[in-house]
């Protein structure tokens, strides 16, 4: 079980986070971590391999519930297959202005667009491997539960005044 400094050094590293300013906001590059460790422990969880967790299962099991006990969040989960496709050439064809645009892309100084599989030709056979499906999960609105609730709050605040607003807007 996880004790309450382990619980406050969480709740610290969150809370003393130093901001930086980026070209597209602010970001809190502690913060990103402390996600990407819970991303990376609920996939863990997901995929039934938390025994794999680089501090061990327990230490993953702890961590996990430390998270669910002090934190709040979203997520959203996708499923990802690697594959490998073992297929023929598809010849294309460029059709070209003038020769002097043909020989532009004989000699390097045009390049052709690679090839989009869907455009490919459905009836064209071609094979592939995939790997083991693997759950992955995004972590979205990561914060203190404090902060949840707050937000909770603040959000059923916002709708009250909508309410009273329009309510007041029909007498």
């Amino acid at each position: 079980m996880m004790n309450a400094t382990q619980t406050q050094s969480l709740i610290e590293k969150y809370t003393n986070a130093t901001a930086k300013k980026m070209p597209y906001g602010v970001i809190y590059p502690e913060r990103q971590e402390m996600e990407w460790e819970l991303k990376t422990l609920l996939e863990y969880e997901a995929n039934n391999i938390l025994h794999d967790y680089e501090y061990g299962e327990e230490r993953a099991f702890e961590l996990l519930s430390e998270y669910r006990e002090t934190f709040a969040w979203r997520e959203c989960y996708s499923v990802e297959v690697e594959w490998n496709l073992y297929i023929e050439s598809i010849p294309t064809e460029k059709y070209c202005k003038s020769k002097e645009e043909a020989l532009a892309y004989l000699s390097g100084d045009l390049r052709c667009e690679p090839i989009d599989l869907c455009d490919a030709d459905p009836e064209y056979d071609y094979t592939g491997e995939h790997s083991t499906p693997e759950i992955k999960v995004l972590v979205l609105d990561f914060e203190l539960q404090s902060e949840s609730v707050f937000h909770k709050l603040l959000e059923r605040v916002n709708e009250i005044e909508r309410e009273y607003n329009a309510h007041i807007s029909t007498i």
